[in-house]
């Protein structure tokens, strides 16, 4: 019964309904430079992709400037043996150092964001697919840069008042055909068919043999957008 619990514990249970809205006229105003990203991840990996930690990776930088997030292709691990994340996150540490790199330059956001992709992309060693988002803060911290590759999202909200949001932008979904996103892929070449055949990886050789000129997204691919913050 809540007549016998304390009146320091019945406070804290007030509805909310009791508590006043904060009027945005004392908010404080929104800021529309030297703007800096405050970001946070948290994954749970379905029970069957536990042992791998799920197929997805992200990255932000250490100065609040980017980040990005590569949905992987959990394929590679049920039909091929290979961890689908070891592919999501060397694109995604790529990025994240790239995206380090450049952060004073006057490059606009979204051909920095494309530029750390493309980095990114370009130095991951191990064989996976994956749909990739990276977003870059401009210099001035007023824009946000964004280089989208397949079905990843990005929303855009601002705040109306304590409670509600209104979207300001949204990304569009990349796909060839349904349920066939864009996606960046690093696919084993006639080299590597000895070693994945001595590891018993014969079906993912007969595949690529059957299909020699697979046709692959890349980067510049790339859908790109800028955020005015």
């Amino acid at each position: 019964d809540s007549c016998n619990l304390p009146a320091a514990v019945l406070g804290l249970l007030q509805s909310a309904g009791s508590f006043s809205r904060l009027p945005i006229s004392i908010q404080t105003p929104r800021k529309t430079s030297g703007l800096r990203l405050r970001c946070g991840s948290f994954t749970i990996p379905h029970p069957n992709k536990a042992a791998s930690g799920g197929a997805d990776s992200c990255f932000f930088t250490t100065e609040g400037a980017a980040f990005g997030v590569a949905d992987g292709v959990g394929e590679w691990e049920w039909r091929f043996r290979i961890n689908p994340r070891a592919f999501a996150d060397e694109m995604m540490q790529g990025c994240g150092r790239r995206a380090e790199e450049t952060i004073q330059e006057e490059t606009p956001a979204e051909l920095r964001a494309q530029d750390a992709l493309a980095t990114g992309y370009g130095g991951a060693t191990s064989f996976g697919s994956a749909t990739a988002l990276v977003a870059c803060l401009d210099k001035e911290g007023s824009k946000l840069g964004v280089a989208n590759v397949g079905d990843s999202g990005l929303m855009h909200l601002r705040r109306k008042d304590s409670i509600a949001s209104s979207v300001i932008g949204r990304t569009n979904e990349q796909q060839h055909r349904f349920n066939c996103p864009y996606q960046l892929s690093r696919l084993p070449t006639e080299e590597d068919f000895p070693r994945l055949l001595a590891e018993g990886r014969t079906a993912l050789v007969n595949l690529l043999k059957k299909n020699p000129t697979v046709y692959q997204d890349s980067p510049a691919d790339a859908d790109l957008y800028t955020f005015d913050l």
